[in-house]
């Protein structure tokens, strides 16, 4: 059987990549390289926009997964946190920027990028632990139980129109 956890393996992927994405163009952006086309640049961002969107899909896959019935309350914390992110990034973006430079600004976010791919291991090791929940563990129980398949037969026995339970269990 797959366990939600399995399926983090693109999140164990895109933590690397977006450190390494970010890293390359920390190291491609002037001034420190002069002469260079601006092609080298601009294909370390499609590193970094893979990760990305790698992340927004594996994770809310992942809490949609383990909070099945509850999915839109755990994923709205990371909507919440990247909007939050989204929007507070550009109040310091440009004094961080202008202070000190494209390349060290840019070397600290792909410092914490690189920091992140701990977090993609941790999540490795104690994502079973976030099935502790209450929430948690009644919608897996519920994932778990055979006789929960839904029969989409209606009355006449066709299999237009109606979604009953099948199985001596009732939708709660």
């Amino acid at each position: 059987m797959i366990e939600p956890e399995d399926k983090l393996f693109g999140f164990h992927i895109a933590a690397p990549i977006l450190a390494i994405g970010l890293w390359w163009f920390a190291w491609s952006v002037p001034p420190p390289v002069q002469g260079v086309s601006a092609w080298i640049s601009i294909t370390s961002m499609a590193f970094f926009d893979s990760a990305v969107v790698e992340f927004d899909c594996v994770l809310s896959g992942f809490l949609t997964d383990v909070y099945a019935t509850y999915a839109a309350s755990a994923n709205a914390p990371v909507a919440f946190l990247r909007a939050t992110m989204s929007g507070t990034f550009p109040l310091f973006g440009t004094q961080m920027f202008k202070g000190l430079g494209n390349n060290i600004a840019l070397y600290i976010l792909a410092g914490l990028a690189t920091a992140y791919c701990g977090i993609a291991a941790l999540f490795g090791v104690y994502g079973a632990s976030v099935r502790r929940s209450p929430f948690a563990e009644i919608t897996w129980a519920t994932a778990q139980d055979d006789t929960r398949g839904l029969d989409v037969r209606n009355d006449a026995g066709s299999h237009e129109g109606s979604l009953e339970k099948a199985g001596p269990t009732t939708w709660t």
